[in-house]
């Protein structure tokens, strides 16, 4: 996925990778975040780009907008923005 300057990648473990890497799960909730300062535009473009989103923006009780997206292998990161 690019975004911006950045580009990020999610590699499925293989054996060949060595030893370890059969501990990894695949699919599931991450603890990844991203930060936007606009997430209602944000998530808006990456839907646009066919993102799928599993959470839209809501406002959590300690004032942080926050939404879900998942990567094709069920991967969910999060997607923030905090007010400053």
């Amino acid at each position: 996925m690019k975004w911006g300057e950045i580009e990020f990648d999610i590699g499925t473990p293989i054996p060949e990778w060595g030893e370890g890497w059969d501990k990894v799960v695949v699919g599931g909730r991450t603890n990844i975040f991203f930060e936007t300062s606009n997430i209602k535009q944000t998530v808006k473009e990456l839907k646009q780009t066919g993102v799928k989103f599993i959470e839209d923006p809501s406002k959590r009780v300690w004032g942080e907008f926050k939404a879900v997206f998942v990567d094709p292998d069920g991967n969910e990161f999060n997607l923030i923005e905090i007010k400053k």
